[in-house]
C-alpha cells in the first residue's frame, strides 16, 4: 500500500508539471485597452485617444496578428515590441486608435498561424462613453494637475445646423516648469467645417492655487448636420527640462530635455435641425446689414452695370452664396460675377460680404432692380428673420445716344437724388461751444536719437543671432557624443531614485543614439549589436547584452504594482553596463 501510494503521488505530481509546462509553452493571444499614457482603463472616453495591446506568448513568428473589426475605427501608427527566450518570443503589438461615438464595440479575435495551427484571442468588448475612466478602484476620470496640461472649450455645445460655435485650446504650464511647446496635431471630423486656428494668444491662470502661464488658439466651427459631433482631443508634444546641469549650460544648449506630449480632453456637440420655414433660408447668424447698390444709374442698351449686394453680419460668410437676383424683370438680364468678404483679416465680430453681378438692359427707359430680401435664422432669438434692400431705378438709353448726353443724364439723377436728402440730416457746425487751442508738441534731442539707433541695433541682434544658431548646430551633435556616457549615468541614478523601470529601455535607446549620431527610430537591438561587435565585445559579452537588453525592454510593458516585485540590482547592472561601454566605446 506505501509503494502504490508513492508512485501514486509520484504520478500526480508529474502530471501536473507537465500540464503545467504544456500551459506556459502553448501559443496564446490577449487583448487589452490602456490609456494614451499605457495606464489600464475600463471605458474609452468618446474622442479620446488610446492604446490597444495585442500580447502574443510563445510565438515562434513576428508578423503582425489579423485583428477582426479594427479597420472599423479609427487607427494611428503602431509600436512593436518583443522578447525572446529559447527560441520562442513574447511579443506585443500597439496600435493608436480613437473612437468618436459612445457605445460598447467589438474588437477581434486576433490571430495568427503558428506551425500550421490558428492562434485566436477572446473578442474584446470596448465601452465607449463620454469621458476616461481608469481601472484599479479609481472608477472616475483621473483628474490630478500636473506642470503641463492641455484643454479645449468651446461657448456653446447645443446648436443648430449650421451655427457658429468658437473654439478653444489651451496649453498650460506651471511658472517653474521649462516647457517649449514644438507642435500642435489636429484632427479633421467630418460633418464639421472649421476655420483656421488663430494665437497663440498668452495668458496665466490660477487653477486650484496654482499659477499656470497659457498659450490659447481659437478657431470657429460650423455643423453641416443634424446628430451628435465629436470633437477629438488635440495632442501637444512638448519639451521639458529634465534637470539644471553644469552651471545651467544645459539649459542654454537645449541638453537636458526630455520630449513628452500630453492630450486634451474630446468635446462632443449636439446639433438640432432648423425648424420648418415657408421662405428659403440662406444662413445662420446674427446679420445687421443689407444693402444694394450700382456702380452708374445710366447707361446705353445692353451695356453691362454692377450691381453689388452687400451682407453685414456674424456667420459662416465663407459658405454664404447668393447666385441668384429675386423677381427681376425680363428687361433686365443678369449674370452672376464674384462674390469676396471685404475685411477678411480683420478682427472683428460683424464682417462684410459683397456679391457682384453684371446688368444689362435690353429695353430703353427706366428699369427698376427690385428689392432683395435675404432671409436667415436668429439663433439667439430662435426665430427667422428678413433683412430687404431698397429697389434702385436705373436709366436706360438707346444706343445712339452720345456720350455728353450720358453724361448729363447721370448728372441730374445725382441731382435729384440729392435733393431728396433732408436737410436736418446735417447739423450746422458748433460756432458757441467751448474750444481751446492745442500746441505743437516736440521730441526731445535725446528720445530722437535713441529711437533712430533701435533699427541698428535689431538688425544687429538678428544677425548675431543667426550666427549664434549656426554655429549651435555644427557643434551640437559632436557635444551630445561627448556627454552622452555622463548623462546616461546621471539619468540611471535619477531612475533608480525615483524606481522607474520603465525608463530604462528609453536611457539607453538615447544613449547609443547620442553616442553615434543615430536617430532614436534607427537604434534596435540588432544594430547595437552590430556597434558592439565593431569595437571587439566577446561572443559571451555579446549574449550577456542580449539578455540585458531584453529584460530591459519587458519593463516597458510593466505596471506600477509589477514593477513593486522587480529588483532594484538592475539599475546598478545599467550602470555597470554604462561604465564597459565607456572603457570600450
Amino acid at each position: 500500500m506505501r509503494i502504490v501510494g508513492k508512485l501514486f503521488l509520484a504520478a500526480v505530481l508529474c502530471a501536473h508539471f507537465f500540464s503545467c509546462f504544456g500551459a506556459s509553452t502553448t501559443p496564446s493571444i490577449t487583448l487589452r485597452v490602456l490609456s494614451a499614457d499605457s495606464v489600464p482603463i475600463k471605458q474609452v472616453g468618446a474622442g479620446v485617444p488610446f492604446i490597444l495591446e495585442v500580447s502574443m506568448y510563445n510565438i515562434y513568428r513576428t508578423r503582425k496578428p489579423d485583428i477582426k473589426g479594427i479597420e472599423d475605427f479609427y487607427t494611428g501608427q503602431s509600436g512593436f515590441q518583443m522578447k525572446t527566450i529559447n527560441g520562442k518570443s513574447n511579443i506585443k503589438y500597439t496600435y493608436n486608435m480613437r473612437i468618436d461615438k459612445t457605445g460598447t464595440y467589438k474588437i477581434g479575435p486576433a490571430q495568427i498561424r503558428e506551425k500550421g495551427k490558428k492562434v485566436t484571442s477572446d473578442v474584446l468588448s470596448v465601452v465607449v462613453g463620454e469621458k476616461q475612466i481608469f481601472k484599479n478602484g479609481v472608477g472616475q476620470t483621473k483628474k490630478t494637475l500636473s506642470n503641463v496640461m492641455l484643454r479645449m472649450s468651446c461657448d456653446k455645445k447645443n446648436v443648430v445646423v449650421g451655427q457658429k460655435v468658437r473654439c478653444f485650446l489651451r496649453f498650460y504650464y506651471m511658472d517653474d516648469a521649462d516647457v517649449t511647446l514644438d507642435r500642435i496635431l489636429t484632427s479633421e471630423v467630418d460633418d464639421l467645417r472649421q476655420t483656421e486656428k488663430k494665437g497663440a494668444f498668452k495668458g496665466k491662470k490660477t487653477i486650484k492655487n496654482n499659477l499656470y502661464h497659457y498659450l490659447e488658439w481659437r478657431w470657429n466651427v460650423y455643423p453641416e448636420k443634424e446628430g451628435e459631433i465629436i470633437i477629438p482631443a488635440h495632442r501637444a508634444d512638448f519639451s521639458i527640462r529634465e534637470d539644471n546641469g553644469f552651471l545651467g549650460l544645459s539649459s542654454f544648449f537645449r541638453f537636458g530635455y526630455e520630449k513628452k506630449h500630453v492630450f486634451s480632453n474630446a468635446l462632443k456637440l449636439t446639433i438640432d435641425p432648423l425648424p420648418e420655414h415657408d421662405k428659403p433660408v440662406h444662413a445662420v447668424g446674427d446679420f445687421v446689414h443689407f444693402s444694394a447698390s450700382v456702380d452708374r444709374a445710366v447707361a446705353k442698351q445692353g451695356d453691362g452695370i454692377v450691381l453689388t449686394l452687400e451682407l453685414e453680419g456674424d456667420a459662416d460668410l465663407k459658405n454664404l452664396d447668393i447666385s441668384e437676383l429675386q423677381n427681376m424683370p425680363e428687361s433686365l438680364r443678369y449674370y452672376d460675377s464674384k462674390n469676396y468678404i471685404v475685411d477678411k483679416d480683420a478682427d472683428l465680430k460683424y464682417k462684410k460680404k459683397r456679391f457682384e453681378f453684371i446688368v444689362q438692359g435690353m429695353e430703353t427707359g427706366e428699369l427698376e432692380v427690385s428689392k432683395q430680401e435675404f432671409t436667415y435664422f436668429d439663433p439667439k432669438r430662435r426665430k427667422f428673420k428678413t433683412l430687404t434692400t431698397s429697389p434702385i431705378m436705373v436709366n436706360i438709353l438707346p444706343p445712339s445716344v452720345s456720350k455728353t448726353s450720358i453724361l448729363r443724364q447721370a448728372s441730374a439723377v445725382a441731382k435729384a437724388m440729392a435733393d431728396r436728402q433732408d436737410e436736418d440730416d446735417i447739423l450746422p457746425l458748433d460756432k458757441k461751444g467751448r474750444w481751446h487751442s492745442t500746441g505743437e508738441r516736440k521730441i526731445n534731442f535725446w528720445l530722437f536719437m535713441l529711437l533712430a539707433l533701435i533699427p541698428f541695433f535689431a538688425f544687429g541682434f538678428l544677425r548675431a543671432k543667426k550666427w549664434f544658431n549656426a554655429l549651435l548646430l555644427k557643434y551640437t551633435p559632436h557635444i551630445l557624443r561627448k556627454n552622452a556616457f555622463n548623462r546616461a549615468s546621471k539619468r540611471l541614478k535619477q531612475a533608480k531614485r525615483k524606481k522607474d523601470f520603465a525608463s530604462l529601455y528609453g536611457i539607453f535607446i538615447t544613449f547609443f543614439s547620442e553616442r553615434f549620431t543615430l536617430k532614436e527610430n534607427a537604434v534596435s537591438q540588432d544594430s547595437v549589436v552590430k556597434i558592439l561587435q565593431k569595437h571587439d565585445f566577446s561572443e559571451e559579452e555579446l549574449n550577456n547584452w542580449r539578455q540585458f537588453f531584453n529584460m530591459v525592454s519587458s519593463y516597458m510593458f510593466y505596471d506600477k504594482d509589477k514593477s513593486r516585485k522587480l529588483d532594484p540590482k538592475m539599475f546598478d547592472e545599467s550602470i555597470g553596463w554604462i561604465e564597459k561601454l565607456r572603457n570600450k566605446l
